[in-house]
């Protein structure tokens, strides 16, 4: 079994708003708190930078900004499997813990939002269960903060033989 918890996303700076009101004359902040904003608190920063891009464009839809969304996953699970993930080529930065304990080991992975959407997708497709339970397990967390939207919606079924998933975009 393969466990993953969200544990890192981007911050903002709480000057954002200050320099972009200096920039535009129009708080960034104002604007979402008046209007639609995303789904997910998480996300907010993608549509900061979205109404500082265009204060009148749908600041609620940030689907095209997530490369600017920075994630770190930490996971863990049997040695093995945790060797198989982190040898896949998902596109992530890992960093592995330094020595298992009873047979567990973990990992932190990093990557952008658009890395961690290609990672997850090509997971959901990969031969290995433990990569596959390794992308599920890392997408139920983007889903517990409503980030799915960002990565598609998860769609399993029997994909080239595989049981597996595919993510909707």
């Amino acid at each position: 079994m393969i466990i993953a918890e969200l544990v890192m996303h981007s911050a903002l700076n709480e000057m954002f708003h200050k320099f972009s009101e200096q920039i535009m004359g129009v708080n960034t902040a104002s604007l979402l708190q008046g209007g639609k904003r995303p789904k997910s608190k998480h996300a907010y920063i993608l549509a900061y930078f979205k109404a500082f891009n265009n204060p009148d464009s749908d600041i609620s839809d940030v689907k095209g900004l997530i490369g600017m969304f920075h994630f770190g996953m930490l996971c863990g699970g049997a040695d093995l499997d945790m060797q198989e993930i982190m040898t896949c080529p998902h596109g992530l930065k890992t960093l592995p813990t330094v020595e298992a304990r009873r047979g567990m080991s973990g990992c932190v992975f990093t990557g952008d939002g658009e890395q961690w959407a290609t990672a997850l997708r090509n997971a959901g497709q990969w031969e290995l269960n433990s990569v596959r339970e390794w992308g599920m397990a890392c997408y139920r967390q983007f889903a517990k903060y409503d980030l799915d939207i960002l990565i598609g919606k998860m769609r399993l079924g029997k994909f080239d033989g595989i049981d597996g998933y595919l993510l909707d975009n």
